[in-house]
């Protein structure tokens, strides 16, 4: 039953590298499109709101992942638990990149739209704009990653309780039959 349970949860999330060829090609296009049919005279605020959202979303995976590690610690092995908190450091890692990455890329937009006056992004705006709906659809893009990496962590933490709950069961039945 444990097996069952754990093939009805497991699945692989596709590759870093299968998501770098689809932002590479969704930046393309979008690059493409905002050549052809967008043309702003400045950045609006609004894509600043936008943005904001993957950064909630990041936060909330390193939240969920640092609370896996501390919720579901004692039910596991210690091969299982040293998996798990290589495991997790990666994640973090590679969630703090895309924290970093994301405010960045605010940072970008809010001082391409706060250095709107000037002179330099006046002549430049047409091949700015360009780069920032890249950035917003990067920055769109970069949910589902984060979207699937929480789903995967209360996949997890289900399966562990899902677990420890069938041990539980176990041992109850076990000691009514000893006795």
């Amino acid at each position: 039953m444990n097996r069952e349970a754990a093939k009805c949860i497991s699945y692989q999330q596709p590759s870093r590298a299968f998501h770098l060829v689809v932002v590479v090609l969704l930046m393309f296009t979008a690059w493409f499109i905002a050549n052809k049919y967008i043309i702003l005279t400045s950045i609006p605020w609004g894509v600043l709101t936008i943005l904001i959202l993957p950064i909630a979303s990041s936060a909330t995976l390193f939240h969920k992942l640092s609370e896996t590690q501390k919720n579901v610690a004692e039910d596991l092995s210690r091969n299982e638990q040293r998996r798990l908190t290589r495991l997790i450091k990666e994640k973090s890692r590679a969630t703090l990149f895309m924290l970093t990455l994301q405010i960045s890329i605010i940072i970008f937009v809010a001082l391409i739209s706060l250095g709107n006056e000037s002179s330099f992004v006046q002549q430049h705006i047409h091949t700015i704009s360009k780069f920032v709906v890249c950035a917003l659809v990067f920055s769109l893009y970069s949910l589902i990653p984060v979207l699937l990496g929480v789903k995967e962590v209360i996949d997890f933490e289900g399966l562990i309780k899902t677990r420890k709950t069938l041990n539980k069961r176990k041992k109850s039945a076990l000691s009514k039959l000893g006795k």
